[in-house]
């Protein structure tokens, strides 16, 4: 999911950032699905087995394309919000990220340029 963090339009935000969506559980997680259909009340009543480490994580890759973007400063973060790597999306506005690669948020941010309200 790409959003704008500061309510404008993408090609004047200043702050946006790309949520890579995937799915993690633990090793040995069961659900019951006939304990599942008979709640209203979340996963929980339907977990038979609530698993353990290690934690199997489906990793989730994108190719963004977005034009307006082009020029934004990227960092790429883990789930634990650690640095990843950086670097500046291209004139193109496009920009591969590697399902392989622990990516959990694209954080990007936009330099004022002259003449900006700040």
């Amino acid at each position: 999911m790409l959003y704008s963090q500061d309510g404008l339009p993408f090609a004047k935000t200043k702050r946006a950032s790309l949520s890579l969506v995937s799915t993690s559980f633990n090793s040995g997680f069961r659900l019951d699905p006939a304990k599942l259909a008979a709640s209203n009340n979340g996963l929980q009543p339907g977990a038979v087995v609530a698993g353990k480490a290690p934690v199997l994580v489906t990793r989730a890759g994108a190719i963004l394309t977005a034009p307006a973007l082009a020029g934004m400063t990227y960092t790429l973060r883990d789930w634990n919000m650690k640095s990843l790597g950086s670097g500046t999306i291209p004139p193109n506005g496009v920009l591969k990220l590697e399902a392989a690669d622990p990516i959990w948020v694209l954080e990007l941010t936009r330099e004022p340029q002259s003449g900006d309200a700040r």
